[in-house]
């Protein structure tokens, strides 16, 4: 738990694999839903947006941690998830957090959001990226692309 209050909560996540399901018009993705391994990520549910970024290692980040894009579909540069029919919980309870990030990663995966490529650095193609993933057994940290902000920057309450 990094942080919570009556109306947020946020927390990280060490590197663990976890089943995506693709839903796209590319049938090569969609072929290739299934268990994959994730990178260290750090989740932010405040109210009724959820935002998730990737994190460089699964030690609890600090105030100066750098933030990461996430390679998943359906999520926007600025971490904000376009939620689609995702069935949030209504509760910010700290102590069940993995209700919230498993019901993100029990919906489908149906689009790239945003104007550009900002979900990875890897040179290939969405279905190729989660293919060689798989094979390595681990989320490489060169493939992520810097959120531009740290964790501090991220959770200090805007004035």
């Amino acid at each position: 738990m990094l942080a919570a209050t009556p109306d947020g909560v946020a927390w990280h996540e060490p590197a663990q694999e976890r089943v995506m399901f693709f839903q796209t018009r590319d049938a090569s993705l969609n072929s290739i839903s299934g268990a994959y391994p994730q990178p260290p990520l750090l989740w932010v549910y405040d109210g009724p947006t959820l935002s998730v970024y990737a994190l460089a290692s699964d030690e609890r980040p600090g105030p100066n941690t750098e933030l990461f894009n996430t390679p998943y579909y359906n999520t926007f540069s600025g971490g904000n998830i376009c939620l689609g029919s995702t069935p949030l919980p209504k509760h910010h309870d700290p102590m069940r957090t993995s209700e919230i990030s498993s019901a993100f990663f029990q919906s489908a995966f149906t689009h790239a959001a945003g104007r550009q490529r900002h979900y990875q650095k890897f040179g290939g193609s969405h279905s190729e990226l989660w293919q060689h993933v798989r094979e390595l057994g681990r989320f490489p940290t060169e493939y992520l692309v810097p959120a531009g902000k740290t964790v501090g920057q991220l959770l200090t309450p805007k004035a």
